[in-house]
């Protein structure tokens, strides 16, 4: 799923890139967890703290796993959770929670290169589409910020991309 699809957070009140980015890493990790905004009439909610991890299909006990402030929605969100999940499980506290934050930094990382692989990949197709379309056309480098000339115009540099 493409970013430029994915809706899922919207509906939750996230405000961010970032976010919206945990909210897919805890649903990647448990289908049945969210990133959410409490909702003011919520009995959980509170000014300073309008985020909570949410879990879906909780019956009789309130939904909300914890909640944390909107600066605070980054990999250690997962984390988090996932030392809570080693912690039942038997692990020695210490070391779940060093285990969960090395797998939530791996998550976040692996997260980050997938997002500018798909860009890049989105880029790409572009350019090809415009190499289709015109026989000689100008883009800048987003690396380098470079100007650049691409020519496929059939001449002795067929092809060729070259830098201006």
């Amino acid at each position: 799923m493409t970013r430029a699809t994915d809706l899922r957070g919207y509906g939750h009140g996230l405000e961010t890139e970032q976010q919206r980015d945990v909210d897919r890493l805890l649903n990647d990790y448990d289908p049945n967890l969210s990133l959410r905004r409490i909702p003011e009439r919520d009995p959980a909610f509170r000014p300073e703290k309008p985020f909570g991890v949410y879990e879906e299909g909780t019956l009789g006990v309130t939904p909300w796993v914890f909640t944390l402030a909107g600066y605070a929605c980054d990999e250690r969100v997962l984390a988090r959770v996932a030392a809570g999940d080693m912690a039942k499980r038997g692990v020695r506290e210490d070391m779940a929670k060093q285990q969960a934050e090395a797998l939530a930094a791996q998550a976040w990382q692996d997260r980050q290169r997938a997002m500018q692989a798909q860009d890049r990949h989105d880029e790409m197709l572009s350019v090809a589409k415009l190499g289709e379309r015109y026989s000689r056309f100008t883009m800048r480098n987003p690396l380098t910020g470079e100007r650049m000339v691409v020519d496929n115009s059939g001449e002795n540099h067929t092809g060729r991309t070259f830098i201006v």
